[in-house]
């Protein structure tokens, strides 16, 4: 599959509201409708307000967002994690109170191309643009929030995530 890379900002930059909003209504996530709703009614407020930046995976065929993601920064409290003190020197975090991290705050991917695209993928763009913003910045954790179901977990897992607090959503941070 064909797809390209893009900032929320540059096609804020390059289409009208309408125009965008025309194309950010179009994706569809059948699975989660909250991650739906983000792009729908939140992403352009955050954008704005700089609380994080979105970036779609775009069909270059025909436009259509195939996926997005969110990365924001954000500041762990790290005397709540359930990990031993093996994994907290492991992820560096064994004197610290509080340490900071690159948030992956939405992760979703268009039910039109479930088939199409897998999170790996969508996992592995996320991480490139974090490459990006660590060499400028500094930081060595990633984390993510997931809602509490098996498969869900299994797939962050997978990718080297490791679960570090379990309440409403389940924390799952990775070093890099």
């Amino acid at each position: 599959m064909n797809f390209v890379l893009i900032p929320l900002k540059r096609l804020m930059d390059f289409y009208t509201l309408e125009e965008l909003q025309s194309i950010l209504y179009a994706f569809k996530c059948e699975k989660d409708l909250d991650l739906e709703n983000f792009l729908h009614n939140k992403a352009i407020d955050f954008e704005k307000q700089n609380i994080c930046k979105t970036f779609v995976l775009l069909d270059t065929t025909n436009l259509q967002i195939i996926a997005y993601f969110s990365i924001a920064l954000k500041v762990l409290e790290c005397d709540s994690l359930d990990i031993s003190n093996t994994q907290r020197a492991k992820f560096k975090i064994k004197q610290n109170k509080y340490t900071p991290v690159f948030l992956i705050g939405q992760l979703a991917k268009s039910s039109l191309y479930k088939d199409k695209i897998n999170a790996k993928e969508i996992l592995e763009q996320a991480e490139l643009i974090i490459i990006k913003a660590r060499k400028l910045v500094g930081g060595n954790l990633i984390l993510i929030e997931v809602k509490d179901i098996e498969k869900l977990v299994k797939i962050y897992e997978n990718h080297a995530f490791k679960q570090v607090k379990k309440s409403e959503l389940i924390q799952m941070i990775k070093k890099f």
